[in-house]
């Protein structure tokens, strides 16, 4: 337990943990409340660490650390672990719409501006996917586990997932299905293994394929050239199955993924 939890009510922990919170919250998403462009997005996401880890310290959590982002024995393979495993599901998503005609494969595009947007999906995605672990799963499990247990945590920190993406898209069946399943791998991840590096792996992954796919600007496609044919409704839940599969895969996953003291709850 903290410092901080220890000495105070109830009340107040969840108050210092809620004002954080929004207020990093907020910060982060600086860039799409402002349409701010590239490199906005860049000066927010490396600052978010530094305004995070101050917010840590004062409060007695441990600064990133305590939320689960440090370098320790094994970090690299489980972040690489989990690249692979949410690039190649994603990417399995995207095969099986293709085999079901939903898109025309027609190559890739030229390798210029094929290696430029690859660039910004590897450093952009992982500023975007560690920033939301770090803040979503890594904040909440350190700022209440004094309070909660591991699959409560787990259950709150899916649920603030769903509504966090509210901001940009919206809350059909289809995405909340889609976001669930997705904050629950991710959770998972950190739960078993007591650090952020496989939830950020599969997040970063998953974002990076699907840049490939789609890039950032709609009018001009992602790294490969495809033509959209039309698809039936149902073909949004392929994208649903793909990250069930991510969340069963999570398990084995971590058991190969080296392990640090939890940044859990109570118990589980």
């Amino acid at each position: 337990m903290d410092p901080f939890a220890a000495k105070s009510p109830t009340w107040k922990v969840l108050l210092v943990a809620g004002v954080g919170f929004v207020l990093l919250d907020v910060y982060s998403y600086l860039p799409v409340l402002l349409s701010g462009g590239p490199g906005m997005f860049v000066a927010v996401g490396v600052s978010f660490f530094f305004l995070a880890h101050a917010w840590g310290r004062l409060t007695g959590a441990g600064g990133l650390r305590g939320y689960g982002f440090f370098r320790h024995m094994g970090w690299g393979r489980n972040l690489a672990l989990g690249f692979a495993a949410g690039f190649a599901v994603k990417g399995l998503a995207y095969g099986v719409e293709w085999a079901l005609g939903g898109f025309r494969f027609e190559g890739f595009i030229d390798f210029a501006p094929l290696a430029v947007l690859l660039a910004q999906a590897l450093v952009g995605m992982f500023l975007s996917s560690a920033m939301d672990d770090v803040l979503i799963r890594g904040y909440v499990f350190r700022h209440l586990s004094p309070l909660l247990p591991s699959r409560a945590l787990i259950f709150v920190t899916t649920v603030l997932y769903i509504l966090n993406h509210a901001v940009y898209a919206q809350m059909t069946l289809l995405n909340c299905a889609l976001w669930a399943a997705l904050g629950l791998a991710f959770a998972l991840a950190l739960a078993r293994t007591g650090s952020l590096w496989l939830s950020i792996g599969l997040h970063w992954g998953g974002n990076v394929m699907y840049r490939v796919r789609s890039g950032f600007d709609p009018q001009q496609g992602g790294m490969v050239r495809l033509t959209e044919l039309p698809q039936p409704e149902w073909f949004g839940w392929l994208s649903v199955g793909a990250m069930v599969l991510m969340l069963v895969a999570t398990f084995p996953l971590s058991r190969f993924s080296a392990k640090v003291e939890p940044t859990t709850g109570s118990g589980s």
